[in-house]
This record gives structure tokens, C-alpha cells and sequence, in this order.
């Protein structure tokens, strides 16, 4: 069961601190609750429960690519719902600061 693309060592799970990082920035961003969080990421697929969540946030727990980009997802269409950009990065662009295709700018 792959979760994601595979990293050269063949693992697929994000990198626990950037991944923890950039969903807590974007969850700040958003200005949306945890719980909406949750809701928003459940409804798209996503399998953890709240208090995994609130782990995964905190830093305390990996998680695979794919729940990674489910909460980016979930945090994306938050930004884009209200007309603004989708910035927070989805777990391949974790490991490549390049230019993203959707919007050409430089992740930092």
C-alpha cells in the first residue's frame, strides 16, 4: 500500500518536523478551528481521529504522505473557498523547494 511518492530511501511518510510546520502555519493562516480542520479532512478521506490530529500538529506523530496532503487539501480549499491562493504545500513539494506548478513561485 503505497501512501505517496517514494522517497530514495523508500519510505512515504513526510518529514515529520516541515510536514508539522507547514499544517500548523497554514492552519494559523486559515484562522479556521480544529475541529473544522478535522471535519473538512474527514470529509475528504482523511482517517485520523481529532486527538491524531492534534499529534500529527504538534509534531509528536508521523504522518503518511497521504494524510499530509488530505490536511493540505483540507486547508487549501479553505484558502481557495475564499479567494486567495492555496499555499500550503502538498508532501511531494516537502522535499523540493523549486517552483511550484501551480502558481511559480519559490517555496521557503
Amino acid at each position: 500500500m503505497s501512501t505517496g511518492p517514494l522517497r530514495p530511501n523508500g519510505d512515504t511518510t513526510s518529514d515529520l518536523t516541515a510536514s508539522a510546520a507547514v499544517l500548523r502555519a497554514g492552519l494559523a493562516m486559515s484562522g479556521l478551528d480544529l475541529q473544522t480542520l478535522w471535519v473538512d479532512y474527514t470529509a475528504l478521506g482523511g482517517t485520523m481521529s481529532p486527538a491524531e490530529l492534534t499529534e500529527v500538529l504538534r509534531g509528536e506523530r508521523t504522518v503518511s504522505d497521504y494524510e499530509h496532503d488530505v490536511l493540505a487539501q483540507a486547508l487549501n480549499d479553505d484558502f481557495t473557498g475564499r479567494g486567495h491562493n492555496h499555499p500550503v504545500p502538498y508532501s511531494e513539494d516537502l522535499d523540493n523547494p523549486g517552483p511550484h506548478p501551480a502558481h511559480g513561485t519559490q517555496h521557503r
